[in-house]
């Protein structure tokens, strides 16, 4: 592996893995993209360039927007199968949402700001949010294709 291989390998702060995957295609593809952002929030927050704080800003803004997206994404799927733990998965959502853009707001106060202590709590709760909380509601969308498909 060359040199330049290297770099951009340590430069990665989530690599995606088969792990990760609930198995829904518009689901897992809109999780890849979560991950990407946060891999490009990561690399703002090491850049020492110029307009390094530019590209931060910029990063978490597509951060939240995204963030948004998806959520409303998987809202509606919850709606349209009456997903058993919806308002519970809801509530994370919404709490994850105004952690963001509280420590956001914070940093645009001029507020003590830990890069690093920010993208560890994005990548644990994103991690730890697909692993058990959208796994089992995908898995409530199987079985409710399942039952559409036998009735």
């Amino acid at each position: 592996m060359d040199n330049k291989n290297e770099q951009q390998e340590a430069a990665i702060y989530i690599k995606w893995v088969p792990l990760y995957e609930t198995r829904h295609k518009l689901i897992d593809s809109q999780h890849k993209e979560l991950v990407n952002i946060v891999n490009e929030l990561y690399l703002a927050t090491i850049d020492s360039s110029a307009n390094a704080n530019e590209a931060f800003i910029k990063s978490i803004k597509k951060c939240i927007d995204y963030t948004q997206y998806h959520f409303k994404t998987e809202e509606k799927i919850m709606d349209l199968i009456n997903y058993s733990d919806a308002e519970n998965h809801k509530a994370m959502h919404k709490s994850f949402y105004l952690e963001i853009v509280d420590q956001i707001r914070k940093y645009e106060e001029g507020q003590p700001f830990v890069a690093n202590k920010f993208l560890k709590f994005l990548k644990d709760w994103l991690l730890e949010h697909i692993g058990f909380q959208d796994k089992k509601f995908v898995n409530e969308i199987k079985e409710a294709l399942k039952k559409k498909e036998g009735s």
